[in-house]
């Protein structure tokens, strides 16, 4: 292999920022790659979710359904990842705070894409769920969901936080049977990371799994996102055909929550929030000065 030597040039010195500044441009566009959708609910102080549409990228039009925002310019907050909203101002979240006797369900369409659960490929999925209040846990009617699909339609995957305190995956109408045996506690904000794997065919069985992050030491999650987990926390196949079309959020009649920054996408790297550009920018400077560092000790 030829031993690439530019970099001894003393140019390189005032050159640094501008490749810095290169690297940093060149670590956002990978984390960023293979985004579909993304939805912040930046909608500063607005209460009502339906007609809602100006934030987020990936959909076409507004909300539509039942649904209600915080209305307080307020996002929901997670250490283990640095949330940075693509292209908006940080503000607001979707929010049941009261209970209403009913099921709220709430739909936004995509834009210039589906998800076709009979054609191969692959798709991640996350987001920030908190439940608020530990009397409704354990309560019936009271989950909370996130899903890709479409109203009254069986073409649907979901990631949900159940009525008996359980975190589950599955298709409309059928979930997996609770392999994961830590609980989620109410005042506590969760990370969902949900995989769908589609079959090539309508006959065959499409593949799911779901990591969880966050929670408080009792449990096993870790608080801190990495790199793709080996072992998911749970996994479920099942047979679903056709194509999900939007994405919906869905919320039991006795449910207390909040749930936030939702991204959709090919690739892990995409739904999972990307360093701050200023981590960035010292990631870049970094690397370049191991580059000196070491060209130095060949000369």
């Amino acid at each position: 292999m030829r031993r690439v030597t530019w970099y001894k040039s003393k140019c390189v010195r005032g050159s640094l920022p501008l490749m810095a500044t290169a690297v940093w441009l060149g670590l956002c566009g990978q984390a960023r790659a293979g985004l579909l959708a993304y939805e912040g609910f930046d909608y500063g102080t607005a209460t009502t979710l339906a007609g809602s549409g100006g934030s987020g990228i990936g959909f076409g039009g507004n909300w539509s359904g039942t649904g209600t925002l915080s209305g307080d310019n307020a996002s929901l907050s997670f250490t283990g990842a640095a949330f940075t909203s693509p292209g908006a101002v940080v503000g607001a979240r979707y929010e049941k705070s009261s209970v209403t006797g009913s099921i709220l369900e709430a739909q936004r369409n995509f834009s210039g894409f589906n998800i076709n659960f009979d054609q191969a490929g692959t798709y991640y999925v996350s987001a920030l769920v908190k439940k608020n209040s530990a009397a409704e846990v354990g309560l019936g009617n009271n989950f909370a969901t996130v899903a890709l699909g479409g109203f009254n339609v069986n073409a649907e995957f979901e990631m949900t936080l159940g009525s008996g305190g359980t975190f589950t995956i599955g298709a409309k109408n059928s979930s997996s049977p609770n392999n994961i045996t830590d609980l989620y506690e109410a005042g506590e904000t969760y990370f969902l990371i949900g995989k769908v794997t589609t079959s090539p065919t309508a006959l065959g069985n499409d593949q799911f799994a779901l990591a969880v992050y966050g929670g408080t030491a009792v449990d096993n999650f870790a608080d801190t996102v990495g790199n793709q987990p080996l072992v998911w926390h749970d996994t479920y196949d099942a047979n679903i055909t056709g194509t999900a079309s939007s994405l919906n959020l869905r919320a039991g009649a006795n449910s207390l929550v909040e749930i936030d920054e939702i991204r959709l996408g090919t690739t892990w790297g995409s739904v999972v929030p990307e360093p701050s550009s200023a981590l960035l920018l010292l990631l870049g400077l970094a690397g370049l000065t191991a580059v000196r560092t070491r060209s130095r000790r060949r000369r």
